[in-house]
């Protein structure tokens, strides 16, 4: 029932982005030096996600955060954005497919490389503590995942 729900929310967050032109008001982040766009929809199109704060990285490379996202802590708010920045860093953003983005639902080995690589990069910017409570957030809010489990597990053993 609970999946209903989310593909119901992710339908409708997909059609408004579809009326929508991408204009939004946005800023550069301090630590990243990279432009940020805030925009929920976009957000929960490109993660399945809207009821934590979450990014996107666009394939053109430019990120996207989700208004919970803009105003939760600046610790909170720096990891997300370091993370999409490793995304960057490490080009995953040019080769996503829809494919992939269906592939993360189901926990593919590869995207959680993927995601444990960018939170490498992040904490590496000094963000590991962000990152952290963000995840732990995250684990509360979505229940218990295995990509979650392992990227929290990295984190603390670094």
């Amino acid at each position: 029932m609970k999946l209903f729900q989310d593909l119901k929310v992710i339908a409708a967050a997909k059609r408004r982005l579809a009326f929508t032109f991408l204009f939004f008001p946005d800023y550069v982040d301090p630590l990243t030096r990279k432009k940020i766009i805030v925009n929920d929809d976009v957000v929960t199109v490109g993660t399945g996600v809207y009821s934590i704060p979450c990014a996107v990285v666009w394939p053109c490379g430019s990120i996207v955060i989700n208004n919970a996202a803009n105003t939760a802590s600046p610790a909170v708010r720096s990891a997300i954005i370091a993370h999409e920045v490793g995304h960057i860093v490490h080009e995953h953003h040019k080769v996503i497919t829809k494919k992939d983005f269906f592939l993360r639902l189901l926990g593919n080995k590869k995207q959680i490389q993927w995601e444990l690589d960018a939170d490498a990069y992040a904490a590496s910017l000094g963000c590991k503590e962000g990152l952290v409570e963000w995840l732990e957030l995250a684990q509360k809010v979505l229940g218990p995942k295995r990509e979650i489990r392992l990227r929290l597990a990295a984190l603390k053993s670094m």
